[in-house]
């Protein structure tokens, strides 16, 4: 991936994480997963100086090299799912639904193309180990579990 669209999709994404009021921990859990997964670096050189607002969903959507486009709608959609719960509606919230049409749009995404990216973020979505899982995997060593020594 080029730095390039590299830094402008981890900054989508940090944004599409705070656009309902704040990061949760499964929201930053899955940007640091999503991170090393796809080698997203936050190098703004090069492209910080090709917009005028760089919270703006447009502009820097316009940047995501066009091979990187699915990509990056798949890991926002990702995002924005991560922190609703089992027993929430299958909805993402208004405000991050409404980054993700902005976002759509600038990518230049069909509705076909929406649809089939978001059936594929929420299979992608299964594969993410939960908070849990990643709590444990950090910590769970530290602890002497019941039956054992």
């Amino acid at each position: 991936m080029d730095l390039q669209s590299a830094g402008v999709i981890l900054r989508l994404l940090n944004l599409v994480a705070l656009a309902d009021g704040g990061v949760s921990l499964e929201e930053e859990s899955l940007l640091e997963s999503l991170s090393e997964q796809y080698k997203l670096q936050a190098k703004f050189v090069t492209w910080e100086d090709q917009v005028s607002d760089p919270s703006s969903i447009e502009e820097l959507a316009v940047l995501v090299n066009p091979d990187q486009r699915e990509l990056a709608m798949k890991t926002a959609v990702m995002v924005a799912s991560a922190s609703r719960q089992p027993q929430e509606d299958a909805f993402i919230c208004e405000e991050e639904n409404s980054i993700l049409n902005r976002l759509a749009n600038g990518l230049g995404l069909s509705p076909e193309q929406r649809s089939a990216i978001e059936t594929d973020a929420a299979k992608a979505l299964e594969q993410q180990p939960n908070l849990w899982q990643v709590l444990y995997s950090m910590f769970g060593h530290q602890f002497n579990w019941p039956g054992q020594g």
